[in-house]
């Protein structure tokens, strides 16, 4: 009985790894859609009258089990002034999307962002998983930035 108890606590081990990192989603064009409709439409209300909001976002990872897909969001708002495209505020940052699965679609219900300043790390912490936090830690996006204005120029056709 005694040489079996490592293997169980072993056993066990792994099965609470596994548990936590949960089965990804897989996202289709649609789903991705639905993520950036909320993103550009519920996440950040645009500041100016004139002002549309602009969003692009990296999937970072995902967990079926907690209903949350992890991202890396970039949205700024945008504006036509004399018939140029104005950037005005924007936000860089991980975000949590709290999803539900209805009729093989994805369907956002909802969001968890870290807050700014000295709660940030500790957030991090809380709302993400090891493997996405070390995603994080060391993120570059040079690669949103540009899929960001090429969206805007695309949408504005400059």
């Amino acid at each position: 009985m005694n040489k079996y108890i490592p293997f169980l606590i072993i056993l066990l081990l792994f099965t609470g790894c596994s548990k936590n990192q949960g089965e990804p989603y897989s996202l289709s064009d649609k789903d991705r859609e639905n993520i950036n409709s909320y993103l550009e439409l519920n996440f950040f209300n645009p500041r100016l009258k004139n002002g549309k909001i602009i969003s692009v976002f990296d999937v970072l990872g995902s967990n079926k089990n907690q209903n949350e897909i992890y991202v890396w969001i970039l949205i700024e708002e945008v504006y036509i002034e004399g018939g140029q495209v104005k950037r005005t505020t924007g936000l860089s940052q991980p975000l949590v999307i709290k999803v539900e699965e209805e009729n093989g679609e994805i369907i956002v219900k909802g969001n968890k962002s870290p807050r700014d300043g000295e709660k940030f790390n500790s957030d991090i912490n809380n709302l993400f998983p090891v493997k996405i936090r070390e995603i994080i830690s060391t993120y570059n996006k040079e690669h949103l930035e540009k899929q960001l204005e090429d969206k805007i120029k695309m949408r504005y056709q400059f």
